[in-house]
């Protein structure tokens, strides 16, 4: 699996290498990316305020200005990439980066979005990628301020103790495009699953004749999530290193530890929260993992998920401010 329309969202000036790297190397051949600046002319910033101080052709100019040279600086980076390669072209919007960056995913049939991180590696994932992991819809590529040179190690976080539906069909998802990322690298695999009972500490002292039972669930609990875990990398092409973990844990804090226990170079999740599929919304332990992590994420939304902003395309109400 590689993906086929790429969008880069380049929202420094100039734009960073990193992104359209990646966004080059996960396309297939024959596919096409694209490099999407945005001007947040309108928003409620400093140039914002100031544009609209500029009434009429004033303010007219000022922003067809600042349009012509951030598609001037794309156009300049595409250039500089050399012709070997997919298809490579730039689009200008204005508005919101991470509303804006999503529109253009709904409206261009995007497949991949990819952004770096802040230049502050203190800084780390910011409200803007937050924005982005919620109501992106396609698989969203966050590239981390210390990422650095090839991947070498990446990471699939699972979930094998869910019954709904819409967790067990992202599992597979995950899974395969992890996989592929790290055929297309060279890198190994960590399949990682963390498995838990809720409230064991509660329930040991609310029911302290009952630890035989107590213990009993917790082992059926691990022994299903554990079965579920190898039914997900059973038949994988072993030409990746792939190694499954099992492990008792919470997931946001499990899975940060094995990042960096690891030295992660990437973290392949799902961020789905709720139950059902059609404008849900991220859960918590998506974006505690996205605020912590040291390394470089992919987030992906199960099939069939809707955005908000995409309602609004299709309606042409307004989507969420």
């Amino acid at each position: 699996m590689r993906f086929s329309n790429a969008l880069v969202l380049c929202d420094r000036d100039p734009p960073g290498d990193r992104a359209l790297s990646v966004a080059r190397r996960m396309t297939e051949p024959g596919g096409r990316v694209t490099l999407l600046g945005v001007v947040e002319s309108s928003g409620p910033g400093a140039l914002g305020r100031w544009l609209r101080l500029l009434a009429g052709l004033r303010g007219e100019a000022a922003e067809r200005a600042l349009l012509a040279r951030r598609r001037a600086a794309l156009e300049s980076r595409i250039a500089g990439a050399g012709g070997d390669g997919p298809a490579t072209a730039c689009v200008v919007r204005q508005g919101s980066a991470a509303d804006e960056a999503v529109r253009q995913v709904i409206e261009g049939g995007h497949d991949l979005l990819v952004k770096e991180a802040a230049d502050n590696p203190a800084a780390g994932f910011r409200s803007l990628d937050m924005r982005l992991l919620r109501y992106c819809p396609c698989p969203l590529w966050l590239i981390a301020p210390r990422a650095q040179g090839p991947l070498r190690r990446i990471v699939a976080a699972v979930d094998t103790t869910s019954d709904e539906p819409a967790h067990e069909a992202l599992n597979p998802r995950i899974l395969s495009i992890a996989h592929a990322i790290a055929a297309r690298e060279g890198a190994s695999l960590d399949v990682l699953s963390l498995w838990h009972l809720p409230e064991e500490e509660a329930l040991r002292h609310a029911l302290s004749g009952m630890q035989a039972e107590i213990e009993d669930t917790l082992e059926a609990t691990r022994a299903r999530s554990a079965d579920r875990l190898e039914r997900l990398v059973r038949g994988l092409d072993p030409a990746v290193p792939v190694r499954p973990v099992h492990r008792k844990g919470r997931p946001a804090d499990a899975i940060v530890a094995h990042a960096e226990a690891e030295r992660a170079d990437l973290l392949v999740m799902g961020t789905l929260g709720r139950t059902g599929v059609a404008g849900l919304f991220i859960g918590n332990t998506a974006e505690t993992i996205l605020g912590r992590v040291p390394c470089s994420v992919v987030a992906i939304k199960p099939e069939g998920y809707m955005s908000p902003l995409q309602t609004e395309h299709e309606t042409g109400r307004k989507g969420p401010a």
